[in-house]
C-alpha cells in the first residue's frame, strides 16, 4: 500500500478554495479531456513526479492540483471506462463522492486513491 501524503491532504492543502469535492473533480474532468487532445502519458507523468516530490506547494501553485485531478479521473476512465465515469459524475451529485465511488466502482474514495498513486509510482520519471 502506498505511503505519504494524499490527494485529499494536497487538495486541501492547497490556497485556495479548491476542496476534494465533485467541482474539483469535474475541474480533473477539463484537464483530463484538454490532455487527451495531447499527450495523455504527460498527463500521469507530471502527476507522478508530483507524487514522488510528495505534493510540493511551489509545484502545486502551478497548476499541479488540477494536472492531479485529471490524472485521477483519466485513471479512473482507463480503468473503468466511459460508462462507470459517467454514471459516478451523475451519482456523486446525490450521495457524495466516496459513497458514488463504492456504488460505482466497488471500492471507497480512499482505495481508488491507493490504487491510482500505486501506479503513478511505478511509472518512470
Amino acid at each position: 500500500m502506498s505511503s505519504g501524503p494524499t490527494l485529499s491532504a494536497a487538495v486541501m492543502a492547497y490556497p485556495s478554495t479548491a476542496v476534494l469535492d465533485l467541482s474539483w473533480l469535474r475541474r480533473g474532468f477539463a484537464a483530463f479531456l484538454w490532455n487527451s487532445s495531447r499527450s495523455l502519458a504527460s498527463l500521469h507523468q507530471r502527476a507522478a513526479r508530483l507524487v514522488a516530490d510528495r505534493f510540493a506547494p511551489a509545484r502545486l501553485n502551478e497548476g499541479g492540483h488540477f494536472q492531479l485531478a485529471g490524472s485521477f479521473i483519466q485513471y479512473l476512465f482507463e480503468r473503468q471506462g466511459n460508462q462507470r465515469l459517467r454514471a459516478f459524475f451523475n451519482r456523486a451529485d446525490a450521495v457524495g463522492v466516496d459513497r458514488a465511488a463504492r456504488v460505482t466502482f466497488g471500492k471507497s474514495f480512499t482505495e481508488l486513491e491507493v490504487d491510482w498513486k500505486s501506479m503513478l509510482e511505478r511509472l518512470p520519471r
